[in-house]
């Protein structure tokens, strides 16, 4: 009898002490970064966001597998309040590009959009994440922590600042140690 007894307070004692931290652990473990909102920029003037911006980062994109150097991203805006979008990068075999439509989707801060490139396929997410007060640089993103892209009006971006916004975005739950450097090209 005694035996149980001693056995059920090591076990108590036990659960007291692993209890909260195996469940801490557990949770930590089965978070789905997705499942956390993601915040974007409280307002986006999309009249001064148009215009060429170069990649500077990227994470790994199936659609932009066979890209080497030089992508860029041109946006204008279009009368009715949606976003023309060419992107065209350097390819092995010379330059590609292609065009789409993005369309806002939150009114109020214009800093998620949906991305539609052909007419059968499902719109993407583009939600701005960071953008420099003066429209330098700007990190756009998904909230399926997927798609990420670094970009910058200017072909370079200073390496400090690009550390920084990859450490924000990793704090979001993005994998950034997969991140692609782009080669500028112009």
């Amino acid at each position: 009898m005694r035996f149980i007894y001693v056995s059920c307070f090591i076990l108590c004692v036990a659960t007291v002490f692993t209890g909260p931290c195996s469940a801490e652990n557990r949770s930590a473990e089965n978070l789905n970064p997705s499942s956390i909102p993601l915040p974007t920029v409280d307002n986006v003037d999309l009249a001064r966001y148009q215009g060429k911006w170069f990649e500077i980062e990227r994470l790994p994109t199936r659609f932009q597998r066979k890209c080497v150097e030089g992508s860029i991203a041109d946006y204008q805006l279009n009368e009715n309040g949606t976003v023309a979008v060419k992107n065209t990068c350097y390819k092995k075999d010379g330059w590609s590009s292609i065009t789409g439509v993005a369309r806002v989707v939150d009114a109020t801060t214009r800093a998620k959009l949906k991305v539609k490139f052909f007419w059968f396929a499902p719109a993407g997410d583009y939600w701005i994440l960071d953008l420099d007060p003066d429209y330098r640089w700007v990190m756009v993103g998904a909230p399926s922590r997927k798609f990420l892209w670094i970009l910058s009006r200017e072909a370079e971006l200073d390496s400090v600042l690009v550390d920084q916004l990859k450490l924000k975005a990793k704090n979001l739950g993005f994998p950034v140690q997969s991140m692609i450097r782009s080669r500028s090209s112009e």
